[in-house]
């Protein structure tokens, strides 16, 4: 992808995290098992050349749920309004 999933180039990462603490407790945790859950994704290689059934269970959910936060959560679309760019 044209995205590294695990590297932020906002300034704001850190800067934000007082913030969220006091409005939205669960979100710095939330965001760090999320940059977790990707970094684990290291079987995907072994599922391209093996295939999904040769994982154990627990690498094939970390699999999922990996896919689940790119395709669901991180993913953007330029048609959309609300997100082709980011005011911020």
């Amino acid at each position: 992808p044209s995205v590294n999933w695990l590297i932020s180039y906002s300034k704001y990462t850190r800067v934000l995290d007082d913030y969220y603490d006091k409005n939205f407790l669960e979100f710095v945790p939330l965001r760090a098992k999320c940059k977790e859950i990707l970094q684990k994704e290291d079987p995907s290689d072994i599922v391209q050349l093996v295939g999904k059934a040769s994982l154990v269970e627990t690498d094939k959910i970390t699999l999922e749920v990996s896919r689940m936060i790119k395709d669901d959560f991180l993913q953007q679309n330029g048609y959309s309004s609300y997100d082709k760019y980011c005011p911020f």
